[in-house]
Formats: structure tokens, sequence, C-alpha cells
């Protein structure tokens, strides 16, 4: 059996502000559960465990999620603007055991993956409709911005879900950016082009925790044009 418990709840709220619209939003969620993972068909034939039994009934995970969001629309520059903001609280827990006494005859061989992250986020695009070359046209700019911040996110050796020892455990912040543009045609009934481009940009940095030869950082950008007909 999972024994699988969770709650979740949202609470959302709305509102006019000048000309647009603002609405605020509130989610949770929180899960425990026990991992029905793959059993030796040598301990079933045995009668050692039963068809749905486990050689590691600690195995399983918790993970919880909270976040908050505000997003704000209105008319701007004779188009539409959107725009949202957002903050969440992520964590996972998560136990694991697929070779049970292989590796540790004592201890087992159960491991424990782990992410504790907190995620800061904007996007938005703003659209007019216009005319080019006598045609209806739909202009669209955007951005996407996002950082997260993982303290820690780790590897660790377990028995029944207390810690042993650490594989590995770092601090990671994740940063990215993303700009686009697009133009949507609609030449006559049957025929419509969009051609668009957009850039990402993306930041890592690493704080090894458990081993600081792996710390470092790196960034990376990539162009990204589309046409579509």
């Amino acid at each position: 059996p999972m024994n699988y418990k969770k709650w979740n709840g949202l609470l959302r709220y709305a509102m006019p502000l000048g000309d647009g619209s603002l609405s605020l939003t509130a989610m949770g969620y929180n899960g425990q559960w026990n991992s029905t993972d793959q059993i030796p068909q040598r301990a079933v034939d045995s009668g050692l465990i039963g068809r749905f039994g486990t050689l590691d009934d600690s195995a399983g995970g918790e993970s919880n999620r909270y976040s908050l969001s505000a997003d704000f629309s209105a008319p701007l520059a004779g188009g539409d603007f959107q725009t949202t903001a957002y903050w969440f609280r992520y964590r996972l827990n998560l136990f694991s055991n697929f070779s049970y006494f292989l590796n540790d005859p004592d201890n087992g061989d159960q491991f424990e993956q782990a992410d504790d992250r907190n995620v800061y986020g904007l996007t938005g695009q703003w659209s007019r409709n216009t005319e080019l070359f006598e045609r209806p046209a739909r202009w669209t700019l955007g951005y996407e911005l996002r950082q997260d911040r993982i303290k820690p996110v780790g590897l660790y050796a377990t028995r029944e879900r207390q810690r042993l020892s650490t594989t590995r455990e770092d601090n990671v912040v994740e940063s990215s950016a993303g700009f686009f543009a697009s133009n949507e045609m609609q030449w006559d009934d049957k025929f419509r082009s969009i051609l668009g481009l957009r850039y990402d940009r993306y930041r890592f940095d690493v704080t090894a925790l458990s081993e600081p030869v792996n710390s470092g950082d790196v960034s990376a950008g990539i162009w990204s044009p589309k046409l579509s007909l």
C-alpha cells in the first residue's frame, strides 16, 4: 500500500485596477507516500513477500510546494499588456532502494534525493493588432525572468529514511532571462505567417558543499529564430 496522504488548497482574489485587472493566487500542496518499487521475483516465489510486498517498507517520500502569484493585465499603447510575478517554495525528499543489500549488507542500499528551493519569476507580454500591407497583423513583445535558489540539492545514503552519509550536496543558483518578438500576418482566409525571434540567457552558479572542487559557474545564451507558414 502506498498510504498516500495529501492536502492541497487554492485561494484566489480578483479585482479591477485602473483600466485593467489584478488577480492574486495562493496555492499549497503537501504529499507523503510509500513507494511501490520493483521487487525480486524469487522473493515472491519463495513466499518471503507477497505480490504487493516490499523488502524495504521505508522507501517513499514527501514533497511540498507553496506559491504566490500576481497577474495584471491592462490596455497599453494601443495594445494589451499582461504580466505575472510569482514565487514558490518547493521541497522533495525521495527515498529509493533498488538493490536492497547488494552494496551495503549491514545498512542496506537505500538512498535519498533531496531538493529544497525557492523560485522567483516574472513573465509578461505586450500585443497589438495593426495592419501591414493592408493585411491584419499582430505584433507581440515578451519576456521571461526566473531564478532558482536551491539550498541544497543532495544525494545521501540512508537507512529507514535516516541519513548515514553524504554522497554529494550542493547549493545552486540558476538564473535565466528570455526575450522574444513576433509578427503574425493573416494574408488571406487560408494563409497565415508567423515570424519570431527569441533570445535566452542562462547562468548556473554551483557551490559544492561536499566536494569543493565541483564548485563553479557558467553562462550561455542562444538565439532562436522562428518561421511558420
